[in-house]
């Protein structure tokens, strides 16, 4: 067998052998992993759970003997979840963990994730799987969350929230369950309350609402890819309850109330009033039985629907469990609890009348008193003999009048709770009044009493030109002045006579009501004033009246004025009575809704420029409102408008805000946020043709245009899937030969684009035309690949040569002879197909080499050149030829003698005689030089620096002679022959650059060796300004003694910004520009800032948010303002016009209450627009008062006359009406003023009269 047939035998087995190999790889099989499991603190069998209770830790692949890994043998590990849980496996190249065997596990956030390792031993492959669990808790560390019962346990607390419904709550923190403090920050999880009536919780953030109390469980669930196993912590929130007895009341636990009028409301900040446990106790808080006190329920009301006489504590817990366990007044418990302490006066039917009796009647005190028992009264009598009782029954006993006092038993008031009416006995005739007094014009009513029921009553007047009575005994006064009358009954011949004292004073005649039609919105006050005539009247008393109280009520009622409150919409008569004679004085009010709320039917909106408009609707509150016009603005009208009736019109890309203010109350506002996207116009594929092979794949990629388009979502497409499919990611496989069209359009169809792509079938094998080849150094021959099957598409074929130092072949078959010796040319289909050509490549001529590549010479020397043929064994008979480029420069002899002829370079050519070789030689003809100059003739150079001078040396023919480079100090700097100056101490040098051809010709340069800067700190690297805007720069040469400290400012463009040589910078055009603070000690260090000059933007308007402020001494407020447009570059100052009242921040707004008065606040942008507001500061004249019982004292809110409210504590220890405070029993109490919603709060203390 010949060489050639052996070689092509060996390549033919080495393929098989591999083929083997691949197949035997592909075969690989997946071995029972009980030769392996997990290590974690134990052995854990596959699958098992393991919880990571530290932020890092190792877990194990152990193995039985003789399985251990080594050489190609791996360990691969994965993390199901990474958000989960990071698994990061040894290696060798890791010092700290070279062990592939042992994993480092990193929390990265709560939740399950599987961990599996994957171990190759050989061509064997093991898995191991096992769950790993990173635990939270809830941390309940911090306020709010406290315990509820002195028995628990922290991870027991609840998260008790005492705050108004409506208020935001953070969402609680999180941690590991072996952390300190809430570093969870983890974002993976969801949010649940399972009662939104009492909370309302983000699903996502966590963050909470209060809607109303009660209580609830909040729960917080993992989001980890084991979706099937989330991590659910719950923990316990209490929205503690509150009350008020009118709606325009702050809510508060803690109530107080004295009446015998009812119903009485008590409105609950609960949902539900039946979400509250209530219970009802007497002053020993002992349950009240039934039949003391009647309530119902509704909505978010306990309604008191009448009660007895008493003291009552009526409670509302959130749930029984919750009550505290002593209970007093005064004891409130660990979670809040509403309490109203209600006192019920006694009430006796007609007690302001004298009851009549005829002798023998009886009267029953229960039953005509709001008493439930007598036993809890002692009964008193100003005169027995007139009457007295028998359980509770009064008896009438004889003719006479007595006085009847019913006295609490047990009362601690002194002095002790009574109450008192008259007893009228009569035996024969007696009137309901003895005097009484009437006006003129005015008539009362007088009854006679009499026992015998059939004869007549006989009624006169002493006096008809004062009062005048008729046959009824009905009275009318005529004239000021005194009359009697008598009611006379004649009896068996008796006359029985009884008399009434009539005072007739003189009446009013007219009431006039200023004014006399009042229009009020809901909740607001007005006060009306009386005037009578006659105008000399004293002591005129007129009742105030409400002809609807559920649209208008008389608030407070006075002598001649009242103040009335708009409740409801609707109209009422306020009539003013004088009740002596029935004049009346009449007020038409009517009520209106003041809109409190506007309601948008979108409050964001993401728009496509491309929907043109978008209508908004707005929904007003209360729906009675009378006025419920709108007033539309849009904040960016470059990016929307929107007109009168909300429908917004799109412009362009941007945001805007669409305000919607009420035209009845400016102060409520509604904002849309709209952001307004822009539409595709085009999409390009990054290929339009493709060639692919019979199972290959390729993603295709595109590009949408514009970048900012908002919806980038595509579809993909195949004109015949038989050749090739794509799929949703633009994946395409080729299927068969042939061709098809991959589109991918936008998602709404509009826009598409193409790439046809050509599916070609692959060669099963290939062969040479030759397989053994001899050729010639530096000959070449062109090889032929065929391949099979015939039909096969045209591949592109890989070409190798095993030693390319003997022979090299191109991509195209081309072989090329480079050295004597042997080597394989090997030919590879795309697909693994070979063949192979064998070459043997014999020596020829190589080269032509000179004994010099290049030689300078003086004008008029000689030189031999030698030629020298590689290999010299090529070198029979071969002739060589001699020329010059240049021969005005230099000439060459037929033998290779050169002659230098003059200045300058020629290139003196070698070559074989059959012109296959050429080499060359450079020349050089020296002349003398005639001047040296260096490029510097001073600079500085840094210590330890080094900088190299260059010279330019002239001479007749442009030649480049040698310099000789010197140093007129060596310790202070030196120099190398390439002009290469270093400083080696500070100080001064000279450097001189001498021609060494003897022309003497040469350049000196001055070098001064300092301390050169490191580097250059700028106080500011970036600034962003408006156009004629200035600002200062300034920059430090570190370190500190450093040569030169001053330094070289510059521009990168004087068209946008210019910059003097302090720093000063000064903005002259839109555009960016970089300033440059250069160092002068040729160290090269620069610093820079970045600045970008924006165009001028005035404002066109400003408007204050925060109007007419209310504020009281010290407290400080920050004002809001909202300039228009929004990308206006307008500078904007504050100012106050009383700065003694209230102070502002010129920058910030922040306003800062500094006496009582009235200030405004102005705020002015740079474009001279203007905003103003006006702050109201209040104060009460004093914040701490002492009276005495029974006296009196006029608090006054300073720096305010109208629109207060004034309230006390405790009306048991003094009560206010208009800011006069009257003392009553001793204690102390609080008296408030709330003004715009501002409490101003004094103490008073009450103490026995001196």
């Amino acid at each position: 067998m010949n060489i050639k047939k052996k070689k092509f035998l060996l390549v033919t087995v080495c393929a098989v052998v591999f083929m083997i190999a691949g197949l035997w790889k592909f075969y690989q099989v997946y071995a029972a992993n009980s030769d392996y499991w997990f290590f974690y603190e134990s052995a854990i069998q596959e699958g098992a759970e393991i919880e990571l209770k530290q932020a890092e830790d190792s877990i194990i692949v152990k193995c039985e003997a003789g399985m251990e890994i080594s050489g190609t043998d791996t360990v691969t590990w994965e993390s199901s979840d990474t958000n989960v849980l990071e698994v990061k496996g040894g290696n060798a190249s890791d010092p700290l963990n070279p062990n592939p065997m042992i994993a480092k596990l990193t929390r990265k956030g709560p939740g399950y994730s599987k961990v599996t390792a994957i171990i190759k031993k050989g061509t064997t492959y093991y898995t191991l799987t096992c769950k790993v669990k990173v635990d939270y808790k809830v941390d309940k560390s911090i306020a709010p969350f406290q315990p509820i019962f002195t028995t628990d346990l922290q991870d027991n607390y609840t998260m008790l929230l005492s705050g108004n419904v409506g208020d935001p709550v953070e969402a609680v923190k999180l941690k590991y369950t072996n952390a300190d403090n809430g570093t969870l920050t983890s974002t993976q999880m969801t949010w649940r309350s399972l009662d939104t009536n009492v909370i309302e919780i983000d699903n996502t953030t966590g963050k909470m609402t209060i809607k109303g109390a009660g209580e609830t469980d909040i729960e917080v669930s993992t989001n980890s890819t084991l979706k099937e196993e989330p991590i659910t912590k719950t923990f316990k929130v209490i929205v503690e309850p509150k009350a008020r007895l009118n709606e325009s009341d702050s809510y508060t636990t803690n109530l107080t109330k004295e009446t015998n009028v009812f119903p009485l409301n008590i409105y609950t900040n609960a949902i539900s009033a039946q979400k509250l446990f209530w219970q009802i106790y007497d002053t020993d808080f002992k349950p009240v039985p039934s039949g003391k006190i009647s309530y119902s329920l509704d909505s978010n009301k306990f309604i008191i629907n009448g009660a007895k006489a008493g003291t009552y504590f009526i409670r509302g817990y959130i749930k029984e469990d919750y009550k505290p366990s002593e209970l007093k007044e005064n004891i409130r418990g660990n979670v809040g609890f509403i309490q109203l302490k209600l006192t019920v006066p006694i009430k006796v039917n007609d007690r302001d009348k004298t009851i009549i009796m005829n002798v023998g009647d009886t009267y029953s005190i229960e039953d005509n008193t709001n008493i439930d028992s007598y036993e809890k009264f002692s009964i008193d009598y100003s005169n027995t003999a007139i009457a007295n009782d028998s359980q509770g029954i009064i008896k009438a006993m004889e003719v006479g009048e007595t006085t009847v006092t019913l006295t609490v038993l047990g009362s601690t008031s002194t002095p002790p709770e009574s109450y008192s009416f008259t007893i009228k006995v009569i035996d024969g005739i007696a009137l309901n009044y003895s005097s009484v007094k009437i006006y003129t014009s005015g008539t009362i009513q007088l009854d006679a009493y009499v026992t015998n029921k059939v004869a007549p009553i006989v009624w006169t007047s002493d006096k008809p030109a004062v009062a005048t009575v008729d046959k009824n005994g009905l009275v009318t006064g005529v004239s000021q002045g005194t009359a009697i009358i008598s009611a006379s009954q004649t009896i068996n011949g008796v006359v029985k006579t009884a008399t009434c004292t009539v005072n007739v004073q003189p009446s009013v005649n007219k009431i006039a009501i200023d004014p006399a039609t009042v229009t009020l919105n809901a909740n607001e006050k007005t006060t009306l004033t009386a005037t009578v005539e006659p105008a000399e009247l004293n002591n005129v008393h007129l009742k105030w009246v409400s002809s609807n109280e559920t649209v208008v009520k008389v608030d407070k009622a006075y002598d001649l004025s009242a103040t009335i409150q708009g409740l409801a919409p609707g109209a009422a008569v306020i009539t003013a009575i004088n009740e002596e004679n029935v004049v009346v004085g009449y007020c038409h009010v009517t009520v209106k809704d003041k809109v409190s709320k506007i309601t948008l039917s979108n409050t964001s909106l993401t728009l496509a420029l491309s929907k043109k408009t978008y209508q908004l609707t707005a929904t007003v509150t209360p729906d009675t409102a009378v006025n419920k016009k709108i007033n539309w603005r849009s904040t960016n009208t470059q990016v929307a408008t929107v007109d009168s009736n909300g429908l917004v019109t799109l412009a362009a890309g941007g945001t805007t805000s669409i305000i919607a203010t009420s035209d009845d109350n400016p102060a409520v506002t509604a904002i849309c946020n709209i952001t307004v996207q822009v539409s595709t116009s085009g999409i390009v594929l990054d290929e339009t043709t493709k060639t692919m092979d019979v199972g290959d794949t390729v993603r295709l990629g595109y590009v949408i245009t514009p970048t900012n388009a908002a919806n980038k979502n595509v579809t993909w497409s195949s004109s015949n899937t038989t050749v090739a499919t794509v799929d949703s990611s633009g994946l395409v496989k080729a299927v068969a030969p042939g061709q098809a069209v991959i589109t991918v359009k936008t998602s709404d169809g509009s826009l598409s684009a193409t790439c046809t792509i050509t599916v070609k079938q692959k060669a099963t094998g290939i062969k040479l035309d030759v397989t053994d080849l001899e050729l010639f150094v530096n000959q070449t021959y062109e090889l032929k690949a065929t391949v099979t099957p015939a039909n096969s598409d045209k591949d592109d074929f890989t070409w190798e040569s095993s030693n390319t130092t003997v022979a090299t072949v191109d991509e195209d078959g081309v072989v090329t002879a480079v050295a004597a010796g042997s080597a394989t040319i090997t030919v590879k289909t795309s697909n693994g197909k070979i063949a192979y050509c064998y070459v043997t490549v014999k020596e020829q001529i190589t080269g032509i080499q000179l004994n010099y590549k290049e030689k300078n010479i003086v004008k008029g020397d000689k030189f031999t050149l030698k030629a020298t043929i590689v290999p010299s064994s090529a070198a029979d008979e071969v002739s060589i030829k001699w020329s010059s480029s240049k021969t005005s420069v230099a000439t060459v002899s037929a033998s290779g003698v050169v002659t230098g002829i003059k200045g300058g370079t020629t290139v003196i050519t070698c070559k074989t005689d059959d012109g296959r070789f050429t080499t060359y030689c450079v020349v050089t003809v020296v002349e003398r030089v005639t001047s040296v100059t260096l490029n510097k003739s001073n600079i500085p150079v840094g210590l330890g620096k080094s900088y190299t001078l260059k010279a330019t040396v002239k001479s007749n023919a442009a030649t480049k002679p040698k310099l000789k480079w010197s140093s007129s100090n060596s310790r202070i700097a030196t120099v190398d022959s390439n002009g290469r100056v270093s400083g080696k101490a500070i100080g001064t040098v000279t450097i001189t650059a001498a021609a060494q051809d003897g022309s003497k010709a040469k350049d000196t340069c001055i070098i001064r060796v300092v301390k050169q800067a490191t580097s250059i700190s700028i106080s500011k690297t970036s600034v962003t300004t408006v156009e004629g805007r200035s600002f200062k720069l300034t920059a430090k040469v570190n370190p500190s003694n450093a040569t030169y400290k001053t330094l070289n400012w510059s521009s990168s463009d004087e068209k946008v910004a210019i910059v003097d040589s302090k720093g000063n910078v000064t903005a002259i055009a839109e555009g960016t520009v970089t300033i440059k603070a250069t160092a002068k000690d040729n160290s090269g260090k620069v610093a820079t800032c970045f600045v970008i000059v924006q165009k001028r933007t005035p404002a066109n308007s400003v408007t204050i948010i925060n109007q007419n402020l209310t504020m009281v001494v010290g407290e400080t407020t920050t004002v809001q303002k909202a300039i228009n447009p929004t990308t206006s570059t307008d500078r904007f100052t504050w100012e106050s016009d009383n700065k003694t009242v209230a102070s502002v921040n010129s920058s910030t707004g922040t306003v800062t209450a500094r006496t009582p008065g009235i200030a405004n606040i102005t705020v002015m942008t740079e474009s001279g627009k203007t905003a103003t507001t006006k702050v109201t500061v209040v104060g009460l004249n004093t914040t701490n008062l002492v009276l005495e019982q029974y006296s009196t004292y006029q608090l006054t809110v300073i720096g305010i006359t109208s629109g207060i409210t004034w309230d006390v504590a405790d009306n048991d220890i003094a009560v206010v009406s208009n800011g006069l405070v009257s003392s009553r029993r001793t204690g102390t109490t609080t008296i408030t003023a709330t003004v715009n919603g501002r409490r101003l709060t004094c103490r008073l203390q009450v103490v026995k009269i001196r």
